[in-house]
């Protein structure tokens, strides 16, 4: 997995909204990363995604990311972090 390759760390993939200490020890994770869909602009070489990075009741943040399609790659062109805590 592409993720597993540049984190050099294991990937859980679990349908959750929250974590709680049960969630933690059960799958020995402290974050969980939630993607929203993705939106794409007419001719689909720009994108648009948000991504919230779950620690914690105070350790969590929402990150705007817009990406760009060049020569069939896509690039973080910007990114945004709108909320923190």
């Amino acid at each position: 997995m592409l993720l597993k390759k540049y984190l050099n760390k294991d990937i859980v993939l679990i349908n959750q909204k929250t974590i709680n200490k049960e969630i933690k020890e059960r799958y020995g994770i402290n974050r969980l990363l939630s993607f929203s869909r993705v939106a794409f602009n007419e001719n689909y070489t720009k994108a648009a995604i948000g991504v919230v990075n779950f620690g914690g009741k105070l350790d969590s943040s929402f990150t705007i990311y817009i990406l760009e399609k060049n020569e069939n790659k896509w690039q973080i062109k910007y990114y945004q972090i709108v909320v923190y805590s």
